[in-house]
C-alpha cells in the first residue's frame, strides 16, 4: 500500500480520475466496447483541463482538437454498419514464439 501511496503523491483527486477513467477505456476499447469513446471523451476533456491549470497550452490544445473530435469519429465509425463483402480473419500471433 505504500508503494501505491507513494505513486500518486502529489497528483490531484482530478488526475486520479483521469488516470482510471483511462485504464478502463483502454479495457472496454480491447473488449471491444462502444462505450470506450464515451470514456474516451471524458478522459479527452479531463486532460485538457489538467493541461490548462498546468499551463501546457500545447496538449491543451492537442486535447481539443484532435482527442476529442476523434472520439466522434470513432464512435461513428464503429457503430455504422458496414458492408464489407470479403471478411478478413486476423492472425493472432504468439509474441513468446518470434521472441525466441
Amino acid at each position: 500500500m505504500n508503494v501505491l501511496k507513494s505513486t500518486f503523491t502529489g497528483w490531484s483527486k482530478k488526475e486520479v480520475v483521469w488516470l482510471c477513467s483511462c485504464i478502463l477505456l483502454t479495457i472496454l476499447a480491447a473488449k471491444g466496447k462502444v462505450f470506450n469513446y464515451v470514456l474516451g471523451l471524458i478522459g479527452a476533456l479531463m486532460y485538457a483541463v489538467i493541461s490548462y491549470q498546468n499551463h501546457v497550452f500545447g496538449q491543451l490544445l492537442l486535447a481539443i482538437f484532435f482527442l476529442c473530435p476523434i472520439q466522434f469519429y470513432g464512435w461513428y465509425n464503429w457503430t455504422r454498419p458496414h458492408n464489407n463483402t470479403i471478411e478478413q480473419q486476423i492472425k493472432i500471433k504468439n509474441l513468446l514464439k518470434y521472441s525466441l
